[in-house]
């Protein structure tokens, strides 16, 4: 009994020369490559292992950028601020409702060329930079445009403001920007720079001036204050408002009772009288008719 005790003893919890099962190397800590890797590898490969058959299964399913936005946006990354600069006319409601900015809306997946495509289509706005800081907020730079002219298409449009290239800054003209220059005719706003030359080189009649008409596109009329109607030549317009101007001081020409004012003949100047001067006029000359008339018979 004691010799198969013996023999059990040594063949179960002590192999041979007495050394303890307990302190022995595992088998597979000695085999290849495996011996070398550091203690908890296995486990870690295991969480990347279920990881990436997580996030296959999240691609198939088509939801895998909803479930990051939704993580990163708890992780403290969701959008919480935007900060809006050089608005001077824009609503910044419009800006926000544009960029459709939210605390649930991870900026890691914010996308900010969309968002300056949105914001450009504000007429007010020329350009606009929209940059991300990390972790949860938004910077938008506005450039607007800068009011130069109102231009009125016809008679049956209203008027709308534009800026120095024709574009439509809005669509309807607010009493602060009434004393802007006015341009008038299909055409006329992408010409007002040339409308605003011609009225520099007659600086004492330039204030004077109601709204220059593009005619047919190829010349313009300028309207004064007094309705009188000034007719420009095609060619070398300038020249010839000047003419008037000098006129204008010499004899107070426009301040005369007519309504209209024809330069479009180099050689001449036609000068059309209001509908009262007028008939007063023929008054005139039908009394000196009838007057040498009288003279002659007697």
């Amino acid at each position: 009994m004691r010799r198969g005790f013996g023999t059990e003893r040594t063949g179960g919890l002590f192999g041979r020369g007495g050394v303890s099962r307990l302190k022995r190397t595992t088998t597979w800590r000695q085999a290849g490559f495996l011996a070398d890797l550091p203690r908890g590898s296995g486990v870690a490969a295991s969480v990347l292992w279920l990881a990436a058959c997580a996030g296959y299964g999240i691609a198939l399913s088509g939801t895998s950028a909803e479930v990051f936005n939704d993580a990163t946006a708890k992780l403290g990354f969701g959008i919480q601020a935007v900060q809006i600069s050089g608005q001077r006319e824009t609503d910044e409601q419009e800006v926000l409702d544009l960029m459709g900015v939210s605390p649930h809306k991870s900026l890691f997946l914010y996308d900010v060329d969309t968002a300056r495509e949105r914001l450009r289509a504000i007429p007010w706005i020329a350009d606009v930079s929209v940059m991300k800081l990390f972790p949860d907020k938004l910077t938008v730079t506005l450039v607007e445009r800068v009011p130069y002219a109102i231009w009125q298409p016809s008679a049956a449009v209203a008027p709308a403001l534009i800026d120095e290239t024709g574009d439509i800054v809005a669509g309807a003209v607010d009493a602060r920007f009434a004393q802007l220059p006015r341009v008038v005719g299909a055409g006329a706003e992408r010409r007002v720079a040339e409308a605003m030359g011609i009225l520099e080189q007659a600086p004492a009649l330039k204030d004077r001036v109601r709204a220059s008409v593009l005619i047919s596109g190829r010349r313009w009329d300028v309207v004064l204050d007094n309705d009188v109607r000034l007719m420009l030549p095609e060619v070398e317009p300038g020249r010839a408002l000047a003419e008037i101007a000098r006129l204008q001081r010499e004899s107070k020409l426009v301040d005369r009772d007519i309504t209209l004012v024809d330069m479009r003949l180099a050689d001449r100047m036609v000068v059309r009288l209001s509908e009262e001067a007028k008939e007063a006029r023929d008054k005139l000359i039908a009394e000196r008719i009838k007057a040498r008339k009288k003279g002659t018979s007697a």
